[in-house]
């Protein structure tokens, strides 16, 4: 029974210690660099887990793709990126040695990234309503001294279309659009979570429906056709989210936050940058170029840097698919996605959330070196994956413990 906390607590440590970073030499490295190498040697050490081979195999011809892109790029590339990639990627070579394993894993780690993300967004209401009386952002980080915060993320920013009000960032996430994202993955999650209470369902998506609306970001709404399967596997749960939809609109209807998500639906700004620009601009450059190896690694955010104009609203961002294939060519991109569909196929998640948890990967950002999603869904999926051979019973045949199910 001390492996559920442990697999909970790991998952924790994941989301609260995203936006630390350890200073070095000319700039600074995520804290959760250095998470995903420790834990991941740790879990293997310890003999909680062990490690899937194959993954070793492909992981290490990336490495030799990456490695060829650096040497041959016609830009310049940056080797600490593909390091940091490699180091982040770790907590994909993990394997449960047991289907009772993996269910301790999925259940308890599953759990945590829900309550944690409910606990942001109750925390980002808070942020929101202050914000919008005092003009003060509430932090919690804000007595951590900048060098020890990680740059280059949009923590909080003005919505000066609508008022004074901050989006809120829940106090621990990178920015506000990676509360969205993880509001709509623990959504998922909460729906196709079986032996849960009702109210507690109820209660908790309405938070975590509160606290996407709060950070007036649309990126949790790429994981909605994993909602609506869940939602058609589970018709009942499907009426009491609808029923929690429905209240929590026609009372809010007229906030200013409602207001301002709307306003998001119908601009432009961000969703360009996310999932348009990148596929118009940076897409055709490398399939003309570089098709084979791609311009190097870090090659795709120094590009888009160049192509973002000066604000948030003309920016151009490098999401996993993109990014995959400028920095890394057709080579790199077809082995990383073999990485992730080969751990997906087996993880002991519903199908549901996988899917969910694969469209946030993918999709709206950079979760190929993302310091939250490329080790966070890693640890999710790997951790909680048996091969074929370890399956001799289906997950629904195994009994897992009465606290572990009630938890």
């Amino acid at each position: 029974m001390r492996k559920v906390p442990l697999y909970a607590g790991l998952a924790v440590v994941f989301l609260v210690a995203q936006r630390l970073a350890i200073p070095v030499p000319g700039g600074q490295v995520s804290i959760n660099v250095a998470f995903a190498a420790v834990i991941t040697i740790y879990l293997i050490g310890s003999s909680r887990m062990q490690i899937a081979p194959e993954i070793v195999i492909l992981i290490l011809l990336f490495a030799a793709v990456g490695g060829a892109s650096a040497i041959l790029s016609p830009i310049g590339a940056n080797l600490l990126s593909l390091v940091q990639v490699l180091v982040l990627w770790m907590p994909w070579l993990l394997r449960s040695r047991s289907v009772v394993e993996s269910q301790y894993m999925t259940r308890s780690a599953g759990l945590a990234v829900i309550y944690v993300t409910a606990a942001a967004s109750a925390f980002s209401l808070i942020q929101i309503g202050v914000s919008s009386s005092s003009g003060i952002f509430l932090d919690p980080f804000s007595g951590v001294p900048p060098e020890f915060l990680l740059s280059g993320y949009n923590t909080t920013y003005n919505v000066g279309s609508i008022g004074t009000w901050d989006k809120g960032n829940g106090g621990i996430f990178l920015e506000p659009s990676f509360l969205s994202l993880f509001a709509g993955i623990s959504i998922t999650m909460l729906v196709a979570q079986e032996r849960m209470r009702p109210l507690l369902r109820a209660g908790l998506s309405l938070v975590l429906l509160a606290g996407l609306i709060s950070s007036a970001a649309l990126s949790g709404l790429v994981v909605l056709p994993a909602v609506i399967l869940v939602l058609l596997r589970h018709p009942k749960r499907g009426l009491i989210l609808s029923a929690v939809v429905g209240i929590a609109a026609i009372v809010a209807a007229s906030s200013p936050v409602i207001q301002g998500f709307i306003a998001r639906l119908t601009s432009g700004g961000s969703n360009d940058a996310r999932l348009v620009r990148p596929y118009t601009e940076l897409l055709p450059i490398v399939l003309r170029d570089q098709p084979l190896l791609g311009f190097g690694p870090g090659a795709a955010d120094e590009i888009a840097s160049q192509l973002s104009g000066p604000d948030w609203q003309g920016e151009v961002t490098a999401p996993t698919l993109v990014k995959l294939l400028f920095d890394y060519g057709l080579l790199g991109f077809v082995i990383m996605l073999t990485v992730v569909f080969v751990v997906a196929a087996r993880a002991g998640f519903p199908r549901v959330v996988v899917l969910a948890l694969l469209i946030s990967l993918l999709i709206p950002t950079n979760g190929l070196a993302n310091p939250l999603l490329a080790p966070l869904v890693g640890y999710l999926l790997a951790g909680g994956s048996v091969t074929s051979k370890t399956k001799t019973r289906s997950h629904a045949e195994v009994k897992v413990p009465i606290a572990v199910r009630n938890a």
